[in-house]
């Protein structure tokens, strides 16, 4: 890619930089695969037989090829490093105003279910552990979403033109999300 000036063909009027990136690798994977095939119907060593490898014990099954796997694992990426990026500024931003209690109530409310597949805990058990109020504890998981919400668009909007493609950006994570 960058040896064909890819960054220099980049032009923000004909889509967005991440699927320019992302035709590159499937371009990639395309002319990679082209290349194994070639080399499957003329291997160097010749040709054996399925009678020649059954007798060596070899394997004989046909394996089953996955449709799209660098798409979905180039998404999958995408998805987890930019979520990644989010927590950790709220974890900053939270230690660096002393809210560090509600970045440890939404990450053992929402990030720790997702990313762990814990069960999160309820509001009335986290209040005990800290020692406040259940009804504290629920206004502390508003305020620390509203912060994850904002970081998240103010890291979008870091790459995104405009606001309509920030909305774009956001509906195409939460479907990359679904899909992992």
């Amino acid at each position: 890619a960058i040896q064909h000036r890819l960054f220099e063909k980049a032009d923000k009027d004909r889509g967005r930089f991440r699927s320019l990136i992302l035709a590159a690798l499937q371009h990639y994977a395309a002319n990679s695969h082209r290349h194994d095939q070639a080399q499957r119907r003329r291997p160097p060593g010749g040709f054996v037989s399925a009678d020649e490898l059954r007798e060596e014990g070899g394997r004989t099954e046909m394996l089953g090829v996955e449709h799209d796997p660098a798409g979905k694992a180039f998404t999958k990426s995408w998805a987890q490093t930019l979520l990644g990026r989010v927590v950790k500024a709220l974890e900053d931003e939270c230690a660096k105003t002393g809210r560090q209690v509600h970045f440890e109530i939404f990450r053992r409310s929402i990030v720790a279910p997702i990313l762990e597949g814990i069960e999160a805990p309820s509001q009335r058990a986290m209040a005990g552990e800290l020692g406040l109020a259940e009804k504290e504890v629920a206004n502390r998981l508003v305020t620390a979403r509203r912060a994850y919400q904002r970081l998240l668009r103010d890291e979008i909007a870091e790459y995104a033109g405009s606001d309509e493609e920030i909305e774009t950006e956001i509906r195409d994570l939460f479907a990359a999300l679904r899909e992992i």
